[in-house]
């Protein structure tokens, strides 16, 4: 009976394997090469713009959890909090690491998903910061011009890159 089992196995692996011959795969991979590869110039670009109009509001409103390199508050050293508080922020970084500027890292990947993303989960969605950090942190939401700037910024990079 195991012997039947076996190689029952051994018959069907090599279909399983052979189900996705990666071809569709490898076209997939190529695409997401293709919209990574920006030149230089579009990176500076819209780097310089993001230093010059972007960067101030995200230093003041994203940097507490978006950056390698958080300005903590005097309470990180309380017990609890401050693990609490490390966590967020790796997490946070994780998601989006805003820390050397354009282009900007995250789970996305690509540049303009993560660029879709903060446009959907912090303008949008009013999803960023969240209620917990707004607690503690009233002025941590964007403002109505504040996501105006952000959105004609990201819209703008965009078009730069696709074209």
């Amino acid at each position: 009976m195991k012997l039947y089992f076996v190689l029952i196995l051994i018959m069907i692996f090599p279909i399983v394997l052979s189900a996705h011959d990666g071809d569709d795969r490898d076209d997939k991979d190529d695409h997401k090469r293709e919209k990574i590869i920006i030149s230089s110039q579009v990176i500076h670009s819209i780097n310089s713009n993001y230093q010059k109009d972007i960067k101030p509001i995200f230093k003041k409103k994203c940097f507490d959890c978006h950056t390698s390199k958080p300005n903590y508050p005097w309470y990180v050293n309380v017990p609890g909090l401050g693990y609490i508080m490390r966590e967020h922020n790796r997490e946070g970084v994780e998601h989006l690491d805003l820390t050397n500027d354009f282009p900007f890292k995250g789970k996305e990947g690509d540049i303009v998903e993560i660029l879709d993303e903060i446009v959907e989960e912090a303008v949008e969605e009013d999803e960023m910061p969240p209620w917990y950090f707004k607690i503690t942190h009233w002025d941590a939401c964007l403002t109505d011009q504040e996501k105006e700037v952000i959105t004609k910024w990201i819209e703008s990079s965009k078009a730069k890159i696709r074209r």
